[in-house]
């Protein structure tokens, strides 16, 4: 559990912080943080990977408002699962199956 949050919410706010010092003296920059539908919508079994996804929306949301004078942008991208058809090596020529990516 620890060690989502660590690496899903924590390991952001610290690449954004380290980004920052380079970004306010440029006065201008923009961040990008990767996070989820299930951080938006919540998915059964998924309570701590969705805290900690919902956790960065928020956090992105706080930092964009912080920065916003300095000319820095901060966004949100949240992918949700796209299924799709992909062919699977080893299990015959020609066989397919439906993954999700």
């Amino acid at each position: 559990m620890v060690s989502q949050l660590h690496t899903n919410l924590l390991g952001s706010m610290l690449t954004c912080k380290a980004a920052m010092k380079t970004m306010i003296q440029q006065q201008r920059g923009s961040i990008v943080n990767v996070g989820s539908i299930i951080g938006l919508k919540g998915n059964s079994g998924q309570s701590v990977y969705s805290a900690s996804k919902g956790g960065l929306v928020g956090f992105s949301r706080a930092l964009a408002k912080e920065v916003a004078r300095k000319k820095i942008r901060v966004n949100v991208v949240a992918p949700e699962l796209i299924p799709r058809l992909v062919s699977v090596r080893g299990w015959g020529e020609g066989t397919e199956e439906l993954v999700s990516v």
